[in-house]
């Protein structure tokens, strides 16, 4: 599905329907979109293979469209998994960013153009830049990534939801089940 392909006859409509767009890039699942909609934002997506059917999101493109996709973004949330080395969300593409953009990033750290991001935010081009992840673990304390005004960062806990305990929980309660019958549980790795 390319970008002219949405429900109306331009991104920028879309936009004047829905005052918030929000791209998620690189998407690794489809976790919170369908709470997003919920507060009247228009959710779209990237992915290396897009989905045939995009739901929850409203559209779902490729990654080599990621540069369209976000043009007209107020906020930009990086879900990617992929190793960074160059950094995926680059220069180029923070640029491509709407000024005033806030840009938030939970994949992993090496994704992000972090001195690149930091010059925008500084420069006012960017609103704003979450971060859950670093570019090094553990990042200094006094890093300009944690000391600036403009970024608000968190100890790599994005994961941490309820969904993420009662997972955990449901998987130690059978590992300890195994355990007490003297059988290994499963997934065992050494």
């Amino acid at each position: 599905m390319g970008l002219q392909e949405l429900s109306c006859p331009s991104l920028q409509q879309e936009r004047c329907r829905h005052p918030q767009l929000l791209a998620v890039l690189w998407l690794a699942a489809a976790v919170g979109a369908a709470s997003l909609t919920a507060f009247d934002m228009t959710v779209i997506g990237t992915r290396r293979n897009p989905p045939e059917h995009p739901a929850p999101f409203h559209a779902i493109y490729p990654a080599s469209q990621t540069r369209q996709a976000i043009a007209d973004a107020q906020s930009v949330i990086i879900a990617s998994h992929q190793r960074g080395s160059p950094p995926i969300v680059d220069r180029q593409i923070i640029t491509g960013l709407e000024p005033g953009a806030l840009l938030i990033n939970v994949g992993r750290g090496a994704v992000l153009d972090s001195d690149s991001a930091l010059e925008h935010l500084t420069e006012g081009r960017l609103g704003g830049l979450g971060l859950d992840v670093y570019p090094q673990e553990p990042y200094p304390h006094d890093g300009p990534l944690l000391t600036h005004p403009g970024v608000l960062a968190t100890a790599h806990t994005a994961a941490l939801t309820s969904d993420y305990f009662r997972a955990a929980s449901h998987r130690l309660g059978e590992a300890l089940h195994h355990y007490l019958k003297g059988q290994p549980p499963a997934h065992l790795l050494n």
